[in-house]
């Protein structure tokens, strides 16, 4: 019988390859978001405090009565996580994020910018057809 995704992630991690481990452990939390225990070995996986969040979120929100995924999460959230990319967070990428308009004020100054170039390019072509050719 073929070793599902989680199983071979743990044998991974406790082999010591965090890389494929945390890629095998992915692979079971996108086959079955809501398996508790994927995401808690994913978490161990996990190199980067941002991912290890989307862990603890999600490990909360299968099993809000999770003491130990609380503890960490908490500790977490004391002190402001870093800048970084996480893996996946479901519940963030539910919602799409707004799309943002252009800045007004860059809007405005490339119309003005247009505005003065095909004023000096009409003067200069009404200046070298009608000015010029009438007197010369």
């Amino acid at each position: 019988m073929a070793e599902t995704p989680l199983e071979q992630g743990i044998k991974a991690f406790k082999a010591g390859d965090q890389a494929k481990a945390r890629r095998l452990l992915f692979a079971a939390t996108q086959q079955d978001p809501d398996n508790e225990r994927a995401w808690g070995w994913l978490y161990n996986a996990s190199d980067m405090d941002v991912d290890r969040i989307v862990c603890l979120k999600n490990m909360l929100r299968i099993n809000p009565k999770n003491d130990k995924a609380d503890k960490l999460f908490q500790k977490f959230i004391k002190d402001e996580p870093p800048l970084e990319y996480p893996l996946y967070d479901p519940i963030s990428s539910s919602k799409k994020p707004a799309k943002q308009l252009p800045n007004p004020i860059w809007t405005m100054l490339l119309a003005a910018l247009f505005l003065m170039i095909l004023c000096i390019v009409v003067s200069t072509v009404y200046y070298v057809f009608f000015v010029r050719s009438a007197t010369g």
